[in-house]
């Protein structure tokens, strides 16, 4: 996807967010030290509001992705009901799953790190197929389930405490295609404790 495309999907993105969920995005950055390895994250949520921050025309992969995939996890995290995952013989819902020290956790294909991350991308993507943008670009849901992929990889270094690349170097040429997960609306977010919110990336991704 090149920059042009990416950024007139976001801006279609952002407004419909804002329109039918009431979610709202600051270019505002808010720089918390929350990630595993003690980096700077660039990009967190409070319920009401993603802090994704403004990286420019020339960086649109990340900041689309970086809002992408913080939507998903807000909407994930106002269904109690409905998004559960299991840790040590609990069962939370996905605020609480989010909030916990992932360090040291499986994120492979059918562990509850992996399907928590994954129904954030499916969500995002699904209010991309309800906006109908997603029908407009044919190609979209195959390059956001390589970056998916790429994000698990990376997720899986980050983890287990390896040294981590540039988050775009992570793109698996195997793959599965997401599938767009229908979310309905909800007729008024609140805000969470920001102190309590989790970044997705770091400033370490962003890196040459």
């Amino acid at each position: 996807m090149n920059n042009r495309d990416l950024k007139i999907i976001f801006t279609a993105l952002k407004g419909y967010v804002e329109t039918s969920y009431g979610i709202l995005l600051s270019d505002q950055p808010l720089h918390r030290t929350n990630a595993p390895d003690g980096q700077e994250s660039v990009g967190t949520l409070d319920g009401k509001h993603i802090y994704a921050g403004n990286w420019g025309d020339d960086n649109m992969q990340f900041t689309f992705l970086n809002f992408f995939h913080l939507v998903g996890h807000t909407i994930q995290w106002h269904f109690p009901d409905r998004f559960s995952y299991a840790y040590q013989g609990q069962t939370l819902n996905a605020r609480e799953f989010g909030l916990l020290d992932h360090r040291g956790l499986s994120v492979k294909e059918g562990s509850e790190v992996y399907r928590y991350e994954m129904d954030a991308w499916r969500i995002s993507l699904g209010i991309l197929e309800q906006s109908g943008v997603l029908q407009q670009h044919s190609d979209l849901t195959c390059w956001i389930s390589q970056r998916a992929a790429g994000d698990m990889e990376y997720l899986n270094d980050l983890y287990s405490g390896r040294e981590t690349r540039l988050h775009s170097e992570y793109r698996p040429q195997e793959f599965p295609l997401l599938k767009p997960m229908r979310v309905p609306r909800v007729g008024e977010f609140h805000a969470f404790v920001l102190g309590e919110a989790r970044g997705a990336f770091t400033k370490a991704a962003l890196q040459p």
